[in-house]
């Protein structure tokens, strides 16, 4: 995905295969969403994007709602590696399509 492009659209799987966000950005507005989805869990997470450098997204992420009944999570901080299609957030890895 070239610095170019206006938004970037992704899913990404985590290395124990337990962890899937579907991620969407929209880079001229620094906004976007996270669908993070573990097990029964389906969450929604509004994005700030804070910096775009070097072909690095980072950001934070933040509750917005849930389709399997969670009313709150833990706002995360991200990077998005647009070169190595790679989407990390604390400790955690994904390897994006």
């Amino acid at each position: 995905m070239s610095m170019a492009s206006a938004s970037i659209s992704t899913s990404c799987v985590s290395e124990s295969g337990m962890s899937i966000y579907d991620l969407y950005f929209d880079l001229e507005n620094k906004t976007g969403e996270i669908k993070y989805r573990f097990m029964d869990q389906e969450i929604y997470y509004k994005v700030h994007i804070t910096s775009n450098k070097n072909n690095i997204l980072s950001g934070v992420a933040l509750f917005n709602r849930s389709n399997t009944g969670e009313t709150k999570g833990t706002p995360f901080e991200f990077q998005y590696d647009q070169e190595e299609k790679l989407f990390s957030e604390l400790n955690l890895n994904a390897i994006c399509k």
